[in-house]
């Protein structure tokens, strides 16, 4: 990606296409399936979202699958910080991720073993920083375009 790649793009939607792309690419890491990334709207009005292909968020088997989901939904905030801290800008505030920060307690809260919060944070941030070539590369086209295929 080069500065030029941005240029005349809105910041709000740069921002949230590094998001988005943080929860494809933990989401997938974590063996889920993504039909589809988008973001659409401009300033104070951007949203986003992956298609996950999960019949239910409350039919997960297992502890290790609701721990996959957790990690997933946070990746989104994860990519969002590590973008704002790599190039100097004001990350989205925290409301603006309710209902990612919402699912991922949900998750956590029905393991069966605790975890803390904080764990699943710093595994969502380890995944972003595994794939943060390829969300790099992406942010310009899924800002300027509103979706991309799925790599």
């Amino acid at each position: 990606m080069t500065p030029e790649e941005l240029e005349g793009l809105d910041p709000d939607r740069i921002l949230t296409a590094a998001h988005e792309l943080g929860h494809l690419f933990a989401f997938r890491a974590r063996g889920f399936v993504v039909s589809g990334i988008h973001v659409s709207g401009k300033g104070d009005r951007v949203s986003g979202h992956v298609v996950l292909e999960i019949p239910d968020k409350a039919s997960f088997a297992t502890d290790q699958e609701r721990r996959n989901y957790a990690v997933g939904t946070l990746a989104g905030r994860a990519a969002e910080l590590k973008w704002a801290a790599t190039f100097d800008v004001k990350p989205g505030h925290e409301s603006t991720c309710q209902t990612d920060m919402r699912d991922a307690k949900n998750a956590r809260r029905q393991m069966g073993a605790w975890v803390f919060e904080s764990t699943l944070k710093d595994e969502a941030a380890r995944e972003v920083t595994r794939y943060w070539r390829q969300i790099l590369r992406l942010v310009p086209r899924l800002a300027k375009c509103g979706s991309v295929p799925i790599p």
